[in-house]
């Protein structure tokens, strides 16, 4: 069994749990400075590093944890099942895939049609 800090789900809980901790602190500051209607000091400012992602650099996308715990977790289900199972699934997302695509194509096709003519308008003088 993986160390704690190697697990990729065990780093992806803690990380939830700091990001929802953070989150309700971050709640109870908006009410208490909505009551009082003021910002925060926080909120008046950018951070000291600017908005910029901790570590990235401009242009670059570093690999999320997150994504990262979400594939180790697809790839166990993957290899958990039987390969006959695997194709029916397999089949069944292509096909979900497939009707997704239709739909697209109908939405797109009817937000491209020209609206209604307009039926045409006679005048009438009011005396």
């Amino acid at each position: 069994m993986p160390e704690p800090a190697d697990d990729p789900l065990e780093a992806l809980r803690q990380r939830l749990e700091a990001t929802r901790d953070a989150a309700a602190r971050l709640a109870g500051e908006a009410a208490s400075a909505g009551a009082e209607g003021e910002l925060p000091p926080r909120a008046r400012r950018p951070p000291p590093g600017g908005w910029a992602a901790p570590g990235s650099e401009p242009g670059e996308a570093p690999p999320s944890p997150e994504l990262q715990a979400l594939r180790a977790l697809l790839e166990l289900g993957r290899d958990s099942l039987p390969r006959e199972l695997q194709q029916q699934v397999r089949e069944a997302l292509r096909e979900l895939l497939q009707a997704l695509r239709a739909l697209l194509d109908w939405l797109i096709a009817l937000l491209a049609r020209p609206a209604a003519d307009m039926t045409e308008v006679e005048e009438i003088p009011i005396d």
